[in-house]
């Protein structure tokens, strides 16, 4: 049975007793581990928990300490900077799987962020001693680690360019042609895109107002390149989606 494990009050947070392999399983997933060996994944296995988070539990907070590096392995992220006045910015929706905050957690630097789950999820959590470790047997290991942080950032940078002369309805158009991309393996499928996060922080990480972004859903909808059914949205047609994003 899982057992409650967390610091925070009032959190429903939980550490998993997984069967024997699942964590090594999960870890296998992920690209940033993609180069280790089978002792080597072993070993970080032995030492990480599995963990299960509620809908909008917090993972982490900006400003605390990173001793932990956190393994999306079920659900999503949503990475968001407060900003004064209570507000916050959705900086990235990382989605399944994947890892968050490499950076942070290998320079010994507090989070800058928040991470916040958008629905239930399921997280493998490594401490940052046993990284170290791991720096010490594999001195190429910190590069992956860059490498993935910096194919982070150049994927934000290009979206926040993107952003930068893309009407509402285009940048719409290009987040779903993205999660599209991500859904489908024959491309004779029409893609069904569970929307990652609650409607509302989707429109906050592509810099618009929610009602904006319905708007362009409903757009997208009557011209006949999407269906909308709650959080589910599927392609219809992907040629008029690309037409609607334009040329990159």
């Amino acid at each position: 049975m899982p057992s409650r494990s967390s610091s925070r009050p009032g959190s429903s947070v939980r550490t998993l007793h997984p069967r024997p392999g699942a964590i090594e399983h999960h870890l296998h997933r992920l690209p940033l581990f993609e180069q280790l060996t089978g002792d080597e994944f072993h070993a970080l296995a032995q030492q990480a928990t599995l963990r299960s988070y509620a809908r909008d539990e917090v993972v982490f907070e900006a400003g605390e300490s990173a001793e932990a590096l956190f393994c999306v392995v079920s659900g999503s992220l949503r990475i968001v900077r407060p900003l004064p006045g209570g507000e916050e910015r959705v900086l990235h929706i990382a989605l399944a799987p994947t890892t968050v905050a490499e950076m942070p957690v290998m320079v010994g630097r507090p989070f800058p962020a928040r991470g916040i789950c958008n629905d239930a999820s399921t997280l493998v959590v490594i401490p940052r001693a046993t990284l170290l470790k791991l720096v010490q047997q594999d001195p190429h290991f910190p590069l992956r680690m860059l490498g993935a942080a910096m194919k982070r950032l150049r994927l934000l940078t290009e979206a926040i360019a993107r952003q930068g002369h893309l009407g509402a309805t285009s940048r719409v158009a290009a987040y779903l042609q993205g999660l599209a991309r991500g859904c489908v393996h024959d491309p004779a499928e029409t893609p069904e895109i569970v929307l990652p996060a609650a409607k509302k922080d989707i429109a906050n990480y592509l810099g618009l107002k929610p009602e904006s972004l319905s708007r362009a859903l409903a757009s997208l909808k009557k011209r006949g390149v999407i269906e909308v059914e709650d959080n589910l949205v599927r392609v219809l047609d992907a040629r008029a989606l690309d037409q609607v994003v334009g040329p990159r």
